[in-house]
């Protein structure tokens, strides 16, 4: 019989807690109004995946790596709070910190981006 073992990740969770929170911050302000933010999870051998996905206006493929800069901000909407721009360069601090990575995935729709950690092996 199959066995479900969960992946074994070493993480600092209040660090990951905070890179999932802006993540999902993020994909909630650039949401219209009603529209859900998906989040789901899959592995690979070496890593444990989260995928946040939202069905906003997207980022333009000649943008996605300047999101990840300190101080970048596309909200063009007053009726949203303005941020920052720290917080997807902050989550992508945290996450690389931790040995994985953050990458926005090729969408027609909105924005997924995928969150990457480490697995460790069970010993």
């Amino acid at each position: 019989m199959p066995q479900n073992i969960s992946p074994i990740l070493t993480i600092q969770a209040a660090l990951i807690e905070q890179a999932l929170f802006n993540l999902i911050e993020n994909a909630v302000t650039f949401s219209p109004d009603g529209e859900r933010v998906e989040i789901s999870f899959g592995e690979t051998q070496q890593a444990l995946l989260i995928f946040i996905q939202d069905n906003g206006p997207g980022i333009p493929v000649a943008r996605q790596k300047e999101v990840f800069s300190a101080f970048s901000s596309f909200r063009q909407s007053a009726s949203k709070d303005g941020g920052s721009g720290l917080g997807l360069s902050v989550a992508r601090g945290i996450i690389r910190a931790h040995g994985g990575d953050i990458r926005i995935l090729p969408t027609t729709q909105g924005c997924t981006m995928e969150v990457s950690l480490p697995k460790e092996e069970a010993h």
